[in-house]
């Protein structure tokens, strides 16, 4: 699932994070928009993978995350950027884990028969990451998608030695989060979830010094490395 940008956006202002905006067409860049298609997509396909993109910052890193957080979500700690400067009210902030209207409590799902606790991340599974302890809240990818990152990088070296610098970070270690943050632990959290069906887990980040065939090239070869290791 995408969202497409207008192509002024094109002329990217370094610095300024809000200019992108949410985007065009079904898939706003949302909290909630992006759980809810997230959630009805893993259960009509029941994944053996999971790859989420965003952009990232200047520069021509292709950036591996090898972790993710679950942060608190509510309170004057609450460690998720509200969008749009709060002008979409509690829509600007991820589902609180267990909330009515929490895609992630339906049935079978993994906060299902779970309600809010503090601090209110929104997975109601795992350790929360807050402003007193940001790190205990931290999920890492499982071994095989880490051993996967490490061999797309690699590969990734030898092909396009000059147009990507690819690299391994940790997702959400500012205390201001976006919903790259957020879909990433989507992922992670949804193979944790099941991991006698979903082997592997992990978000890409796509800095834009790289070109747009560069972009597809590198893809391309993402997704063949992937279905290879799941046929292996």
């Amino acid at each position: 699932m995408a969202t497409t940008f207008d192509a002024a956006l094109g002329n990217y202002n370094p610095g300024d994070d809000t200019f992108w905006g949410p985007g065009l067409g079904a898939w706003p860049v949302r909290y909630r928009p992006v759980a809810t298609t997230f959630w009805r997509l893993v259960d009509r396909y029941t994944p053996t993978a999971v790859l989420t993109f965003t952009r990232s910052g200047p520069g021509q890193a292709w950036e591996f995350e090898t972790a993710v957080r679950n942060n608190q979500n509510l309170g004057p700690n609450n460690r998720w950027a509200l969008l749009d400067n709060g002008s979409s009210g509690s829509s600007g902030l991820p589902f609180i884990g267990g909330e009515p209207a929490d895609p992630a409590r339906a049935p079978g799902r993994p906060n299902a028969g779970l309600y809010p606790a503090y601090p209110f991340p929104p997975d109601l599974t795992y350790y929360v990451s807050t402003e007193e302890r940001p790190d205990e809240g931290v999920l890492a990818i499982n071994p095989e998608s880490l051993s996967l990152q490490r061999a797309i990088k690699f590969a990734l070296i030898n092909a396009f030695p000059q147009g990507i610098v690819p690299a391994e970070s940790q997702m959400g270690i500012s205390p201001d989060n976006f919903v790259s943050a957020y879909v990433g632990y989507l992922a992670v959290w949804y193979q944790r979830s099941r991991p006698s069906t979903c082997r592997i887990a992990f978000h890409t980040h796509v800095c834009f010094g790289i070109t747009l065939p560069i972009c597809k090239e590198a893809f391309r070869l993402q997704l063949q490395l992937t279905i290879e290791r799941l046929n292996s």
